[in-house]
């Protein structure tokens, strides 16, 4: 935020209960961020016409003006574009073993950062010379860089042990190759209205020993530790999640 805004966009409104009702979102542990964006997600609905879905309580469903219902769910219409609708189809028929893919928050949840992932970096998969100018954007060091793969729920040793031995995967996965041989990935979690609070995973003694051999992070009161390019892979899946 730069200082010559006025103080009034330093932070998300904090929205009237009526209006919340009104759109169908009142949901009293949403923090304030949470609440305007499944109110532009409500909002966004309604201009194109999709039946509101909803969510079961007890023994009753209450609508949630954040989901679209079954119907409008099957048919894609929670994706920007009808070839990103076919990408996520395709992406489930084909994914990974033991991937961990909620198919309702993904086709019917609007606020979830599983949809989120497919419309923003869809496109990159769809057309990898376009994922490759990306890329060089993004990562002016990495300018003529190719994408050679865009992967979802991507783990590159999902229960391995000589990895993490967890089931633990990214988002979204790139492996690119340098117009000089040199081979790497840009690895991304996506977050959408998560409030950054929930418990922390528990760091194993595995995720240490990991970074000691990949050389990634290194303990400033000790010798730095030579590493070749090949082994800096061996720390491939742990991941920082920035709030």
């Amino acid at each position: 935020m730069t200082s010559d805004l006025p103080d009034i966009f330093a932070h998300v409104p904090l929205l009237p209960e009526e209006l919340l009702r009104r759109h169908h979102i009142f949901e009293p542990l949403d923090h304030r961020f949470r609440s305007a964006a499944r109110l532009l997600q409500s909002i966004w609905r309604q201009d194109r016409e999709l039946p509101i879905g909803s969510y079961k309580v007890g023994t009753k469903r209450k609508k949630l003006g954040s989901r679209i219902s079954p119907a409008a769910a099957r048919a894609g219409a929670n994706f920007m574009l009808p070839a990103i609708a076919w990408l996520v189809r395709r992406e489930l028929a084909y994914r990974e073993p033991a991937a961990m893919i909620d198919e309702v928050r993904l086709y019917g949840n609007l606020l979830s950062s599983m949809p989120l992932a497919f419309n923003v970096f869809g496109l990159l998969k769809l057309d990898l010379s376009f994922a490759s100018r990306v890329l060089g954007e993004l990562f002016p060091d990495l300018t003529g860089a190719k994408v050679h793969a865009v992967l979802f729920e991507h783990s590159p040793g999902r229960g391995d042990p000589t990895l993490t031995g967890d089931h633990s995967a990214f988002d979204v996965f790139l492996r690119y190759e340098t117009p000089a041989g040199r081979k790497g990935f840009v690895a991304i979690e996506t977050k959408y209205s998560e409030s950054c609070q929930e418990p922390v995973a528990t760091i194993r003694p595995r995720y240490d020993d990991l970074a000691d051999v990949s050389g990634l992070f290194v303990d400033p009161r000790k010798p730095a530790l030579k590493v070749t390019p090949a082994s800096s892979c061996i720390a491939s899946t742990c991941s920082l999640k920035p709030c």
